[in-house]
């Protein structure tokens, strides 16, 4: 099982050859070999490209290899109408070229390499819009277009969807590209830029979200507790007329404080986890790890607030005098 955190999963980080030559391509083995250096906690989703010239019905079009599991975590936004590739003889197309191709899914479209003049029949079992050139261009499974191109263990490119700021992008793609000479790594700027602004925004949008959830429950620990100490008037009167302390009476409130921070943080994290992983699986396609160190903070945390809302309540009590209460003033 996949564990990951979640950001924007767009690809921002581009992998090409260090020498850009026409038709120069890249080892897969050795691409994926320097992408273990890749920290996998902040790896969203990877995708290898491997581009060919085909036709098909008398038109001469794009034909790209693809991983389609990976496609899905780089590029979620593209729209698909049908189903994604489950078998090598399977393929998505574009949408403006299955308009232009008179395509629809469940249809066999034959296509031919102009560099091999090799010919495969394949099923569109998908049509894709993206906006973009894609919807130009047929989707084949890898290992498919590298038979069909004469290209077995090679692409053209790759791209992944990593999380971090644009300096955190610029040094990985430095690190990349300084363990393998052959493969240059670009941090698609733009996107970098924009993830980095959106996640300042989510940041401070969670901040002031915990902030508010903070004051609501100390305003309901304090009242609650306060109700509590209401109720017990005449046992706390008669516990210090039996020469109970005020210090005593207020560890008595605290620790039963701390237990209810407790429950409650226990609580709130497993809950907050499973919401959580929801949206991360139907939003990101990334499942979300839970990290015991958070757990320990958050119940911390909550043993805190609750000894925070818990003073006044404990000041009330120590105030209360015995011999009133017990007359039932």
């Amino acid at each position: 099982m996949s564990k990951r955190n979640c950001a924007v999963t767009v690809q921002n980080l581009v992998l090409v050859p260090a020498q850009q030559q026409e038709g120069s391509t890249l080892e897969l083995a050795k691409l994926n070999r320097v992408l273990e250096q890749v920290p996998q906690d902040k790896t969203i989703g990877y995708s290898p490209y491997l581009y060919g010239i085909v036709t098909g019905n008398k038109q001469r079009f794009v034909a790209v290899g693809v991983d389609f599991s990976g496609i899905q975590k780089v590029s979620p936004y593209w729209r698909l109408d049908g189903a994604w590739p489950s078998e090598n003889n399977q393929i998505v197309v574009g949408s403006a070229l299955a308009e232009q191709l008179e395509l629809k899914v469940g249809q066999k479209l034959s296509i031919t390499a102009e560099e091999t003049g090799k010919t495969e029949s394949l099923q569109v079992v998908g049509l894709v819009s993206t906006g973009s050139t894609e919807d130009y261009q047929v989707f084949l499974k890898l290992e498919k277009a590298q038979g069909l191109l004469d290209k077995e263990g090679q692409i053209h490119t790759a791209y992944l969807s990593v999380m971090g700021n644009s300096a955190e992008l610029i040094t990985l793609a430095e690190t990349i590209s300084q363990a393998e000479p052959d493969i240059k790594a670009n941090p698609i700027q733009q996107i970098a830029r924009s993830e980095g602004v959106i996640l300042e925004k989510i940041r401070t949008l969670v901040y002031l979200v915990v902030i508010v959830i903070l004051a609501s429950t100390l305003l309901c620990v304090s009242t609650t507790m306060m109700a509590m100490v209401m109720e017990r008037r005449r046992e706390i009167g008669l516990r210090k007329a039996l020469g109970a302390t005020n210090r005593a009476i207020a560890g008595e409130f605290l620790g039963e404080s701390a237990l209810l921070g407790i429950t409650g943080g226990v609580l709130g994290s497993l809950v907050g986890w499973g919401i959580a992983q929801i949206i991360g699986l139907s939003v990101f396609k990334a499942y979300i790890t839970l990290r015991p160190s958070v757990l320990m903070a958050v119940i911390i945390l909550s043993v805190l607030v609750a000894w925070v809302a818990v003073i006044m309540p404990v000041r009330t009590a120590a105030n209360i005098e015995p011999a009133l209460v017990l007359k039932g003033e």
